[in-house]
């Protein structure tokens, strides 16, 4: 008996050091992520992973050794397991006719944008891998899904990890201290970096410069969205005081028979509660800094949802008192930092007609076409960024690796499983909150409860306009906090000795679920826990392999020994990661590198030196497989097998031309949506006997986010006389980008007619013909076309619907310049400050038109009124300056007053 009591007492004095101790370092691993851009670095999340291991451990010792028995909510925490269940099955090899009868989107997917080859073109190392044809997983793209799992896996640890770890005052205490002290510490470095425009984020962080209305400390939108989380955490401790303390009524005590005996008026006397209030002001004021309009509304919302649960014993005298006071303070604070002006500037964007004009918002559409079209299964987790791309309804020059909607990115990805799952966690949780809020009676869970309920409203908001729950610091936040909502849930307390009592019992009650349940939960994360760090290990091992292999410019010429050295490396991290899309494309570089120097080898030793000597660096680029495929298409038919001959002559070379080719098809089968990988394909295509159009095709259909790959997708068709393929993706070019334009118009010269570069290549856009316009007046070259773009441009200032009266008349006087007739333009520039009397633009052209036609009294005007709107100070002093000149010449000239 002696023994056991002993044995006992040890078991709850370890619980009582151990449980702490695992508090605080998982407390310090959330702060250390937090502070590294919200763990949004690999090298973070396999830090994270591996620390989550080690405290889930510690934690099974602490569940064990607990006299009170934890009861988290079973279905929440069954429905995270779930989650992970379902990611880890779309990851998983099935037989090819259940994979494309349970996924037809990804199916149909995969047929088109990465067919199955012929026979005769599979090789023996692909006929070798013949398995992946046999099976095939229900994500288009298994490796990101992995790793988005991975990730994943973090915020769920730290849910169960909550509900089992954080269940006792002391631990919510911990809880609730550490996340609102991290969110206080980044606030005031937030609020700092405000006041002084600093550009350091934090020290051993890359430097970050803020310098337009968007930019905020870390990591932007992300960030707002952690300082709701620790806002949501400093409120919980306010109300924990409140009602600890009877300073205002909560939960259960609301309709108590004591609560007239509350002290209402003890409020600004208690330190506790001062403070608290001091730190959430704080993070409000840098919440408000951030200039995130989605933190800024769902703050607003949590803030409301909660001030309203005291009405009924406070009064709406005391919430307006206090709201109105905190409106004071902050918009005190914000011209003390000088950042009233960019908050107007961000506030006026939430107008309908930027939010409409935004192309995340207007996204949304090509997102909803992707997500019916991997129903029921979703492509995959972590695939967004490429699983829409054939569904993108207009071409930008923005890649969007997120849908800016989780909710759209869920169904897209984990279809209708994934939906249901997230739309259950919600109601579930926003219920066990509420209750937990409202029904309590100890301080520390109505306070947890209050928590519970900011973040859950924090987190489904952003959620519908943002990705921010993504970063793993948000997740492991969030997760703590419900995961203690979770875990408040009345409890049993058994002494060893009252185990002992009744052993007959002692078989039913640890197979009870409320006995085995905190074990079960802590011994089912390692699972996930360690499959994470092993994944993200990996991960992270391969991402210095492809770092170091990073293909250099086209003007950079590597050596024969780097080409053996990064082709070996990838070699073999092929072989272990045989589904790395990156790691198959960078090996299939270096191996056309490797082809290139053997040409320019023999090149160099076979030519006359009676020629001319072409530069190095030139005959790198002549030699890229883009050179190739122009020397190949360009020659006539009976020349293309001896030109196939001279670029691989031996069995060695036609081996390495076989390789890269091969390897871009594994590139592509890893994942069929890399525009790069298509546009590779294509030109190495003719060398070996394939087609090259399909992937031509494909590339066009992927490069809508990057008018780069739009541009080569036309000179690939251009090069081989497909001119409908060329003018459609050269015209999507110049419609988003200008770079590239003056190449464009070049080489359109050189084989279409005027009539057709005129009407069918350049966009029906106003400004890009008016720009085209006064090149071809400028550019003697382009003279030809001057009249046949001008009458385009006018057919479409007069025809296009899309325009306000206000952009056609600023059309019709950029035009009237162009033609010299500034008397004309002046008109227009005035008819369009009438039809928009607020554009800072148009009166500035205006001004310095009339003050070229020498109407400085109108030119000055113009000018001041342009200031008055809020114009650049600069730009309209250094006009003002120049019509203050002219003015006194005139004056000093005739002696008469000028106009």
């Amino acid at each position: 008996m002696a023994s056991r009591t002993s044995n006992g007492n040890r078991s709850k004095s370890w619980a009582e050091i151990g449980s702490p101790i695992c508090q605080v370092a998982i407390l310090g691993l959330l702060g250390y992520s937090a502070w590294r851009y919200g763990g949004a670095e690999l090298p973070v999340q396999w830090q994270l992973a591996v620390g989550l291991s080690i405290a889930a451990g510690f934690g099974l010792t602490v569940a064990e050794s607990r006299e009170t028995i934890p009861r988290p909510r079973a279905g929440l925490c069954g429905l995270c397991f779930l989650w992970l269940l379902w990611g880890w099955i779309q990851t998983f090899p099935l037989p090819v006719a259940i994979a494309d009868a349970v996924s037809p989107g990804a199916a149909e997917t995969r047929t088109e944008f990465s067919p199955t080859p012929e026979p005769s073109d599979v090789s023996t190392a692909l006929a070798s891998e013949d398995s992946s044809q046999r099976k095939r997983t229900i994500s288009i793209v298994p490796a990101a899904s992995r790793l988005h799992w991975s990730v994943t896996g973090l915020g769920i640890a730290s849910l169960v990890l909550g509900s089992t770890l954080f269940v006792t005052k002391q631990g919510r205490l911990i809880l609730l201290t550490g996340i609102a002290a991290n969110a206080g510490a980044i606030a005031i470095w937030s609020v700092m970096q405000r006041a002084t425009g600093s550009s350091q984020v934090v020290p051993g962080i890359e430097q970050e410069i803020f310098n337009d209305a968007f930019s905020t400390f870390h990591y932007r939108n992300a960030g707002a969205a952690y300082l709701l989380i620790g806002l949501a955490a400093a409120i919980g401790i306010l109300i924990w005081n409140l009602a600890e303390k009877q300073l205002w009524n909560f939960g259960s005590s609301k309709s108590s028979s004591s609560s007239s005996s509350y002290n209402r008026s003890g409020y600004w006397t208690d330190l506790p509660v001062v403070g608290s209030i001091a730190l959430s002001l704080l993070i409000c004021l840098a919440v408000l800094l951030s200039l995130s309009r989605g933190a800024w509304i769902c703050g607003s919302i949590g803030l409301l949802f909660i001030a309203a649960t005291g009405l009924r014993s406070v009064g709406w005298r005391a919430i307006a008192a206090l709201s109105v006071c905190t409106l004071l303070l902050i918009t005190a604070a914000t011209f003390w930092v000088a950042q009233n002006q960019r908050i107007e500037d961000r506030s006026s964007d939430l107008a309908v007609g930027h939010i409409t004009a935004d192309d995340r918002f207007s996204h949304f559409w090509a997102g909803l076409d992707a997500a019916w079209h991997y129903l029921p299964t979703g492509s995959g987790i972590g695939t967004y960024g490429f699983a829409h791309l054939p569904f993108k309804h207009r071409d930008t020059r923005s890649w969007y690796e997120n849908a800016h909607n989780q909710y759209l990115e869920v169904i897209t990805e984990s279809g209708v499983i994934g939906i249901a799952i997230v739309a259950a966690g919600i109601v579930l949780l926003g219920r066990r909150s509420w209750k937990t809020f409202t029904q309590s009676k100890d301080p520390s869970k109505i306070g947890i409860g209050a928590a519970g309920c900011i973040t859950l409203i924090a987190v489904a908001g952003q959620g519908a306009v943002d990705f921010v729950i993504t970063y793993p610091a948000n997740m492991m936040a969030a997760g703590l906090l419900l995961g203690a909502v979770c875990g408040c849930e009345p409890r049993r307390s058994m002494s060893r000795f009252d185990v002992a009592a009744v052993a007959p019992n002692k078989t039913s009650l640890l197979a009870s679920p409320a006995a085995t349940s905190p074990l079960a939960w802590l011994l089912l994360l390692t699972i996930p826990l360690l499959h994470s760090q092993y994944i993200l290990g990996r991960e992270l091992h391969a991402d210095r392999i492809l770092v170091a292999t990073t293909p250099p410019g086209e003007t950079v010429i590597p050596t024969r020994s780097e080409c053996l050295k990064n082709s070996r490396q990838l070699q073999q991290l092929t072989a272990e990661m045989p589904d790395h899309a990156v790691a198959w494309e960078h090996y299939a570089w270096w191996q056309s590198a490797e082809l290139r120097l053997h040409n320019l080898a023999r090149e160099a030793a076979n030519r006359d030196l009676s020629s001319g000597v072409i530069p190095t660096h030139q005959q790198w680029i002549i030699q890229s497989p883009l050179g190739w495929f122009e020397t190949l298409i360009a020659s006539a038919p009976q020349q293309q097998a001896l030109l196939r001959d001279r670029l691989a002559p031996s069995e060695a070379e036609l081996r390495m031309l076989r390789s890269a080719s091969e390897s871009l098809q594994r590139a592509n089968v890893a994942n069929p949506l890399i525009p790069q990988v298509h546009l590779s394909r294509a030109t190495l295509a003719p060398w070996i006997g394939e087609a090259w159009q399909p992937h031509a095709a494909r590339l066009t259909r992927l490069a809508p986010s990057n008018p780069e790959q739009l541009y080569l997708a036309g000179l690939l068709n251009y090069m081989a006389g497909e001119q409908a393929p060329a003018i459609e993706a050269w015209r999507r070019y110049l419609a988003i980008a200008s770079p590239r334009r003056d190449t464009i118009m070049q080489l359109a010269l050189q084989q279409w007619d005027l009539p057709t570069i005129a009407n069918r290549l350049l966009p029906a856009t106003p400004q890009l013909l008016l720009a085209i316009t006064g090149q071809t007046m400028r550019d003697e070259s382009l003279a030809e076309l001057t009249t046949l773009c001008r009458n385009r441009c006018l057919q479409v200032i007069e025809s296009d619907p899309d325009l306000s009266p206000a952009e056609r008349h600023a059309s019709y006087a950029q035009l009237a310049q162009l033609d010299s007739q500034p008397q004309q333009a002046a008109e227009h520039w005035e008819n369009a400050t009438q039809a928009a009397p607020k554009n800072i633009d148009y009166r500035l052209r205006l001004a310095s038109l009339l003050l070229h036609l020498g109407d400085t009294r109108s030119a000055q005007k113009q000018a001041y009124v342009a200031k008055a709107l809020g114009g650049n100070g600069q730009q309209i002093d250094s006009l003002i300056a120049k019509i203050q000149v002219q003015r006194t010449r005139s004056t000093s000239g005739d002696g008469k007053p000028p106009r």
